[in-house]
């Protein structure tokens, strides 16, 4: 197998595709690639190609595609993240592993103990380095499926939209929980969401609400985890669960 790199599947032209110039460029300038050499082209929805260099024309690479690998679009339960917006260390660095992990989409919000507060503009520029975060943490692991990585809402706005989720987690110490081990057994999930909360936790405010909203309140045991952290373990597991005990 070759190297990977990003593409868009519209794209794909008589089994040939052009890749963009951020691409193009890795392939000429860093990594020296040559007409012939192997590549594996990776378009974010769950399908991967394998393929071979064609030809280098004015800065960009043109790929032939050879054979369609895979499709990773199925999965037997989606896992999704809701977390709190925390620092930016921890922010890239959980955005890079929930993908590695196989988090199926990752919803940024605004809580009440939200320590990151900044305009909607800087908000935005953070988002869009988020969405690279999750492509090239994708390509370098092979992951077809790129998450998608939301728009940052109001946590009391997202709270609205929960209808579609048939398994809600809500781990917090802010009220009173059940383990992790028994809301999973009572459960055979298509689609989960798990909020994560801010440095601080939820406010017992918070988690109540969630609760009238369907969520179910559950503890991760004596450990006291950072956000991120805690986002990595339960997609871990969730994803061992569901998705590969079976």
């Amino acid at each position: 197998m070759g190297h990977r790199f990003n593409i868009a599947s519209q794209s794909i032209r008589d089994n040939r595709v052009e890749l963009d110039e951020k691409e193009s460029r890795h392939a000429i300038k860093v990594l020296r690639l040559e007409p012939g050499a192997a590549v594996e082209l990776l378009d974010g929805k769950g399908r991967s190609y394998a393929g071979f260099i064609a030809q280098i024309r004015s800065g960009r690479v043109v790929a032939a595609i050879r054979t369609r690998s895979r499709d990773k679009t199925s999965a037997n339960t989606q896992i999704n993240l809701a977390i709190s917006v925390i620092k930016p260390l921890g922010m890239d660095l959980l955005i890079q592993k929930a993908c590695e992990l196989g988090a199926w989409s990752i919803q940024p919000l605004i809580c009440e103990r939200t320590v990151v507060r900044i305009s909607p503009e800087r908000m935005a520029s953070k988002e869009k380095r988020w969405r690279k975060i999750a492509a090239e943490s994708c390509k370098q692991c092979g992951q077809a499926f790129e998450p998608v990585i939301h728009s940052t809402r109001r946590y009391d706005d997202f709270l609205k939209t929960l209808s579609g989720y048939d398994l809600i987690l809500f781990p917090t110490m802010a009220v009173k929980t059940i383990s992790l081990s028994e809301a999973l057994k009572k459960n055979s999930p298509k689609k989960v969401i798990v909020f994560i909360g801010p440095e601080g936790d939820f406010t017992p405010s918070e988690a109540e609400l969630a609760q009238s909203c369907g969520a179910i309140a559950v503890s991760l045991g004596e450990r006291i985890m950072r956000s991120e952290t805690a986002a990595m373990h339960l997609v871990s597991i969730l994803d061992f669960f569901y998705n590969r005990a079976k």
